[in-house]
């Protein structure tokens, strides 16, 4: 419009610029045409234009006049009208003016609108930034939702989000978008340091860098490292993430191009900024959170390993892998205090499993030290460790060590050795928790050494300090199971033992006992099993040499005998012989029990067939048998080799039933009686079908099931005999009614014949027969309690289990 009024009057060409800026628009007369054109490229730098907009003045220069516009005390620009002639210039000037005074106006609306503008759009940004924030959770996602958000309102090339370490005092760059790619990064530098980033994290003060000159007092542009001046960023903003009082890290937005950055941008990063904070924060509290809730996790798994398992290997496996979740470790070794050694290593865990220990992996000085002194040390940097004295002891490649003493109570048992080839692995927190595994592995230990103190002393026989039955039974096992050649047993009594008991007494008795023991230790070798078997018997297992090596070592003892005499009360000496049987696998045997009951056979023998013997748990207190009552056991031992090993094995764990079952001295006695002697009535059954190797015909079924009727026929009369009796002729009964002979259920069932079924049902499963191979315990427990309910007695089958667990 201004420029068609001027247009009678000469105009040329009319220019508005704004200030310090480039011309909005022309209109060009000189060519006879009404063009209009934006020429945004051009500059007041040089021109009169810029004078007048300096000086505030009216400039005619020739046939041009150039007026300031300002509004109020601002000046937005100027206004540039040139004519055809000067004498129309100078005409046109107070017209000028007063257009100039009306654009004024114009521009000032229009440069409010654009500042409205650009406020409404840096809210939008802000907004959807701290949306974008409050929704996530992961930290790299959300500084990518950050700088696309930043990217629609600020035209920046590089993009950093740093966070403060406390614990290792760096600040560490996680996040860093340039040319063009966001990526996960994790470069750090010590907050001492004088760089823009650990500077604004340590003060709390941002930084407003336009030019590369602004970075003469610092070195580096980013967290990670110094760049030369040439390389330094013309732009950047550094600003702090406070959440409250404390700074969390900063946050750098960067360009190539001078002044691309001002007080707007900084604004605008503000909020943002402390958006970021709340992030990191939130951030920090779930990771602290989660690490809390994985210390609670490895320290209760810890204790439950510990609480379960008292084998030390298997303790220090589950020490060393719980403590892997902890801390960074690529090595921990255990070492123990030992009696012949200040420290000794015992475990050596690498990469997640144990391996074998070398010649070379023994306790360092500093191991030493802790062990010595019970203070732990920790180390987190190689100038931490050159200080301590640790310089890399075990492996050269560690920078952070720490080595905890293994305590219970007072006493240190020994050391936890960890170590990282990262700086500040071990942080408070975490060696507070390796001092924690390393007190409880220290009570591991203590509870390993008990239990490995207890399984020997409840593997020995009170009163001579010998093997006791269960221990040599196991040995005995395990040397046939590894099918060790010419292994022998030798089983031996003390002749007329029962008169050292009545003549001269029990202590005489006991003393006889243990001078027997000491005979037998002294005339065995290093890998004899040597046990005392029951009473007054002695089992001795040779693991080589056969029958030969058995005999050898008879006259060894016999001789050591003659030269041993026991010293009675009135000082006369009495001497002592044995009766021994031999017998060697596999000539005799290849089961414990067919070995035993062969070595028992010849024991016999050799006494002339005197009666027979029957062995009781170790040192127990155990029922006299009358006359009567051992006769039927004789009878019973010398049917078969079978039913010898089977009432050794019934009449021990009746006596321990007895025991569990809390039963009174009547009971007990009944039922290690009805134990031994349930199946005397077998006596009466032909040879042919007791050994017979395969399954019975229904006639032999028949007539093998009439041994509990025969066997009862047997007993009744017999003193003593009344509750006992009652086993032998219902121990096949079941409590569904399915049993023999008369299909008794329940309650209806003797309450003693319910026990012996039980005792006589898992002998018959763990010993061999001849058509049947014995079964493992806890698989004869399993069938045990499937048949709870059925054929055995839901009442007693647990605690019958439970006494086996013991």
């Amino acid at each position: 419009m201004l420029s068609h009024e001027l247009a009678a009057q000469g105009l040329v060409e009319l220019i508005v610029w704004r200030c310090g800026g480039a011309g909005l628009c022309s209109l060009d007369r000189a060519s006879g045409g009404a063009a209009e054109r934006d020429i945004c490229d051009a500059s007041t730098l040089g021109r009169p234009e810029g004078a007048a907009i300096a000086t505030r003045q009216t400039q005619v220069l020739g046939g041009a006049v150039i007026a300031p516009i300002a509004f109020e005390t601002r000046i937005l620009g100027a206004l540039s009208a040139h004519f055809s002639s000067e004498p129309r210039a100078a005409a046109a000037v107070t017209h000028i003016e007063a257009s100039a005074e009306r654009l004024a106006t114009l521009l000032e609306v229009s440069r409010l609108a654009q500042c409205n503008a650009t406020a409404s759009r840096d809210r939008e940004v802000v907004v959807a930034a701290l949306q974008a924030m409050a929704g996530g959770t992961e930290l790299h996602a959300i500084c990518d939702a950050v700088r696309r958000h930043l990217g629609r309102t600020i035209d920046f090339d590089c993009l950093v989000v740093a966070r403060t370490v406390s614990e290792s005092q760096e600040l560490e760059a996680f996040y860093l978008y340039e040319s063009g790619v966001p990526r996960e990064v994790s470069i750090r530098m010590p907050l001492g340091s004088d760089g823009p980033g650990p500077t604004v994290a340590a003060t709390g003060q941002s930084l407003l860098f336009r030019h590369t000159s602004d970075w003469q007092r610092f070195g580096a542009s980013q967290v990670d490292k110094d760049l030369p001046p040439s390389d330094l960023p013309a732009s950047a903003i550094f600003a702090p993430l406070r959440a409250g009082a404390a700074t969390l890290g900063i946050v750098s937005i960067q360009a190539e191009r001078p002044g691309a950055f001002g007080y707007r941008e900084h604004a605008l990063l503000e909020p943002i900024a402390e958006g970021l904070a709340l992030a990191i924060a939130r951030s920090n509290l779930q990771h602290a959170n989660e690490d809390a809730r994985i210390e609670r996790g490895v320290m209760v798994d810890v204790a439950r390993a510990l609480a379960q398992d008292i084998h030390p290997a298997r303790v220090f496996e589950e020490v060393c892998r719980q403590t892997r979740l902890l801390v960074d470790s690529p090595d921990i070794y255990i070492a123990l205090t030992h009696d012949d050694a200040p420290l000794r290593m015992v475990h050596h865990f690498c990469d997640a499993a144990a391996v074998p220990l070398e010649a070379e992996d023994v306790p360092s000085p500093r191991m030493l030290d802790v062990a010595r002194k019970g203070k732990p040390l920790i180390c987190n940097t190689r100038a931490e460790m050159s200080a301590a004295g640790v310089p890399s002891e075990l492996r050269t490649d560690l920078n952070s060590v720490a080595i905890v003493p293994l305590r219970a109570g007072y006493a240190i048992l020994g050391v936890l050795h960890c170590g990282s080839p990262r700086e500040h692995a071990y942080p408070a927190s975490r060696a507070d928790l390796l001092i924690a595994v390393g007190e409880q592995a220290g009570i591991a230990v203590t509870n390993a050494r008990m239990f490995e103190a207890a399984a020997d002393h409840s593997n020995r026989d009170p009163l001579t300090n010998l093997l006791n039955h269960r221990a040599v039974m196991v040995g005995l096992q395990r040397l046939l199971a590894e099918r060790t050649p010419g292994v022998a047993v030798v089983l031996l009594d003390v002749e007329a033992f029962r008169l050292f008991n009545t003549t001269f007494g029990h202590h005489v008795g006991d003393e006889a006992l243990r001078l027997v023991a000491r005979c037998i230790r002294g005339s065995a070798g290093e890998e004899d099993l040597v046990s005392r078997y029951g009473g007054d018997e002695f089992l001795i297992v040779l693991p080589e040499g056969g029958a030969a090596s058995a005999s050898a070592f008879l006259d060894r003892l016999r001789a050591q005998l003659v030269t041993s005499p026991l010293d009675s009360p009135s000082g006369v000496p009495i001497p002592i012989s044995c009766c021994a049987g031999i017998a060697a696998a596999p000539a005799d045997g290849t089961t414990r029990e067919t070995l035993v009951a062969a070595a028992d056979e010849r024991l016999q023998a050799e006494r002339n067939g005197s009666h027979a013997r029957i062995s009781y748990a170790s040192g127990r207190a155990h029922p006299t048998l009358s006359d009567a009552q051992e006769g039927l056991l004789v009878a019973i031992l010398r049917k078969d080799l079978y039913t010898r090993a089977h009432i050794h094995f019934v009449g021990e764990t009746a006596l321990d039933f007895a025991e569990a079952l809390g039963l009174d001295a009547e009971m007990t006695r009944a039922l290690f009686l009805g134990s031994l002697l349930h199946d005397v009535g077998k006596i009466c059954i032909p040879d042919t079908i007791i050994s017979k190797p395969s399954s019975l015909a229904p006639a032999e079924r028949k007539i093998m099931q009439r041994h509990t009727m025969l066997g009862y026929e047997l007993v009744r009369g017999v003193d003593g005999m009344d509750i006992a009796s009652l086993a032998v002729l219902h121990h096949h009964e079941r409590v569904d009614g399915r049993g023999y002979p008369y299909g008794l259920a329940a309650e209806a069932i003797p309450s003693i014949a319910r026990m012996v079924t039980i005792i006589d049902a898992f002998s018959a499963m763990v010993l061999d027969r001849p058509y049947h191979k014995a079964i493992a315990d806890d698989a004869a427990k399993t069938e045990l309690r499937r048949c709870s309910g059925r054929q055995f007695d839901a009442g007693y089958v647990p605690i019958f289990c439970r006494l086996l667990d013991a």
